[in-house]
């Protein structure tokens, strides 16, 4: 495995482990609870990998960092414009996480949008071409 150098992406996985550590579970816990099954020491060297990708010094830094960078939600599914709805809902302020998935979706509707708009000034002569 490569060495990881600072400012290099978080993997899928390392994402994870450090959402399970950021609600509060241990490494030995985050290691019964990632499939397939790791052990504690492996969860370790993730946890080191992810302080090093971040720039942090402990793993509280680092999640602190993921938090308001968005790498990381508030909750399990964040990261889309249902979450950011879920938060909505529940009163709660979005998550950085959510509120990028949202302006990703309000961007990608407002292109579909005059993508439509387009094709209905075209007419259908125009469209079948």
């Amino acid at each position: 495995m490569a060495k990881p150098r600072p400012g290099q992406p978080l993997s899928e996985r390392e994402t994870r482990v450090l959402w399970m550590i950021a609600q509060g579970n241990t490494c030995k816990m985050v290691a019964r609870m990632v499939t397939p099954r790791v052990t504690e020491n492996t969860i370790k060297a993730t946890s080191h990998h992810i302080l090093v990708k971040l720039g942090a010094s402990t793993i509280t830094h680092a999640v602190f960092i993921a938090l308001t960078q968005g790498l990381i939600g508030t909750h399990a599914d964040c990261g889309d414009r249902a979450a950011y709805m879920r938060h909505r809902r529940r009163g709660e302020t979005a998550c950085a996480k959510c509120l990028i998935g949202k302006a990703e979706w309000d961007r990608d509707w407002r292109a579909r949008s005059v993508q439509h708009r387009q094709e209905c000034r075209q007419g259908p002569s125009q469209r079948a071409a």
